[in-house]
């Protein structure tokens, strides 16, 4: 089971693992403060934690106030919550994906992004986001 993922005529299949690691990548391009912020809540064990909804917001607050003092633009970290069992990305989130990417080194654009022997990598999936700007469509998941 995995997630698979369209804009246009491409696509990609994957597994939830790089998405995820994809998305904390892509949080750690922007600043280490706001990535610290951003896997908080993975770090977190709840058994400790009594109200989790006040957790998460709070979470929330912290992270949107770092981006707002980074000038993050909110539909980026929209895009970083996004659920990973299906969801969708603007052309305009994928434009702000896209300044973000390019910070990624050639090391980390060649990280497999699908299963073995896909072909596709972290790469992929910038051209993915390239061509949702280029052509004003969304890239949705499944």
């Amino acid at each position: 089971m995995g997630i698979t993922f369209s804009c246009g005529d491409m696509y990609i299949d994957c597994g939830y693992g790089h998405f995820s690691c994809f998305r904390r990548l892509l949080a750690e391009k922007i600043s280490s403060e706001f990535f610290n912020a951003y896997i908080e809540p993975l770090n977190c064990s709840f058994v400790f934690v009594k109200d989790k909804e006040k957790y998460y917001k709070d979470n929330a607050k912290k992270v949107l106030s770092i981006a707002k003092k980074l000038k993050v633009p909110k539909r980026l970290v929209y895009f970083l919550w996004e659920c990973d069992c299906g969801g969708k990305c603007s052309p305009t989130q994928a434009k702000f994906i896209l300044r973000y990417a390019d910070r990624f080194t050639e090391k980390e654009r060649n990280y497999m992004f699908g299963f073995v022997n896909s072909g596709n990598t972290f790469q992929t999936f910038i051209d993915m986001c390239k061509k949702s700007v280029n052509e004003k469509i969304f890239i949705k998941w499944e």
